[in-house]
């Protein structure tokens, strides 16, 4: 009799064991924490002004990483307003977490991990703050083992396919770092003074006085500007070329303008007999049209043409039988 109830204890036993091997495998999760620590670099890229109060940065992992989902918050943001991956492997960008700088990145649901290695631009994001030049940071807030909440992940799964709802209710993940660039002053822009006047429907700078030595006296900017020379050899004549950059050091190249004196087409940055004379030759068809902003410079009569009446005002300013030819004859 005790060999049996000894035969029927071993049996439950084992009964017992596969079931508690079975509850173990139900309860797992298709995410398994490596055993080594992963150190992941985050790098900010330079805010850019899109208008107002609205920005764009970027955002990359800065090493070579076989990442899953990855998630991170900006700090200091109003609303991100837009998510754009940085490589072909992200779709379903943007989510929100009852935070209005948490963005998380998904990988494709049709990919199976081990997922693609990640180096470099992972997301373009915009967003709205009221941060002096856009200035943002990453929240140095890790997931790990003793902080299941962190909201900086790049997560490495190891099995299983790779979707939302998996990583919603979260693994463990390694990050350690954060690179975050200066914010960059806003880009600056060219303004005239003393009567000097920016076209930037045409992409031209006027209202300098004809012989003026410095063109660039009659422009303000936060940046740096330049002159060089037009076919002529000379920087304050029609064609020369201001150059903006972003600061004082020089920096980058924002934008180039034309520089117009009215009344002279041969760009020495005079008024004279022989810009009046081309003026005529080109109204009467005997050389080309006059292109560009030397037509520009042309029509000091400010009628959209080229034409004998504007040879003649020209002719009649350096005889001195008028006054002569504005600075701006478009302000008149």
């Amino acid at each position: 009799m005790s060999k049996k109830v000894l035969g029927a204890l071993l049996a439950l036993v084992m009964v017992l064991s596969v079931l508690s091997v079975s509850a173990f495998a139900v309860g797992g999760t298709s995410y398994e924490e490596d055993p080594s620590a992963y150190t992941q670099n985050w790098t900010l890229g330079i805010p850019v002004s899109k208008g107002g109060s609205t920005y764009e940065v970027k955002v990359s992992l800065s090493t070579d990483y076989p990442v899953g989902p990855v998630a991170f918050r900006l700090e200091g943001v109003t609303s991100v307003t837009g998510v754009v991956g940085g490589t072909e492997y992200y779709s379903n960008p943007l989510t929100t977490v009852g935070d209005s700088g948490m963005v998380l990145m998904i990988p494709d649901t049709a990919t199976t991990v081990p997922a693609v290695s990640v180096n470099g631009h992972i997301a373009t994001v915009t967003y709205t703050t009221n941060n002096p030049n856009g200035a943002v940071t990453i929240a140095n807030d890790p997931k790990g083992a003793s902080t299941p909440n962190g909201t900086l992940v790049a997560a490495r799964c190891t099995a299983g396919t790779v979707n939302a709802s998996d990583f919603v209710v979260g693994q463990l993940a390694y990050v350690d770092g954060q690179t975050v660039n200066p914010p960059a002053a806003e880009t600056p822009v060219l303004t005239g003074v003393n009567g000097g006047f920016v076209d930037e429907t045409r992409g031209y700078v006027y209202g300098v006085p004809a012989s003026t030595a410095n063109p660039t006296t009659y422009f303000s900017t936060a940046g740096y500007v330049e002159m060089v020379a037009n076919s002529a050899g000379a920087i304050n004549g029609t064609g020369a070329t201001l150059n903006l950059y972003t600061d004082s050091s020089k920096g980058t190249l924002v934008k180039s303008y034309k520089l117009v004196i009215f009344g002279d087409v041969t760009g020495d940055g005079a008024i004279n007999l022989q810009d009046a004379g081309d003026v005529q030759k080109s109204a009467n068809f005997v050389t080309d049209p006059l292109e560009g902003a030397i037509a520009f410079a042309a029509d000091v009569t400010c009628d959209g043409a080229v034409n004998l009446q504007d040879a003649g005002d020209i002719q009649k300013a350096a005889n001195f039988v008028i006054d002569p030819i504005s600075a701006n004859p478009w302000a008149a």
